[in-house]
């Protein structure tokens, strides 16, 4: 008789590791996804900030290429012309 508790038990403690385990593998990866989630916000945020005072890629203004220059610099290179 008490083998087969014995044998009850390890197997009741067995889905138990295993349901951490799997608790643990689904935490990790909701971790990794809100990591990549923020990261790519972080990536949007920085590229927002820096085309707010600079013009976009292939921006042509009067003939003249203005691609990441500022208004400034843009100026500049046009009055000097």
């Amino acid at each position: 008789m008490g083998s087969k508790t014995q044998t009850k038990k390890n197997s009741t403690l067995k889905a138990r590791r295993r349901q951490q385990h799997l608790r643990q593998k689904r935490r990790q990866r909701i971790f990794i996804a809100a990591v990549i989630v923020i990261l790519i916000a972080v990536i949007y945020l920085a590229f927002s900030v820096f085309f707010m005072r600079h013009f976009l890629p292939h921006t042509v203004v009067n003939g003249i290429s203005c691609s990441g220059k500022t208004t400034e610099q843009r100026t500049v290179r046009t009055d000097g012309i």
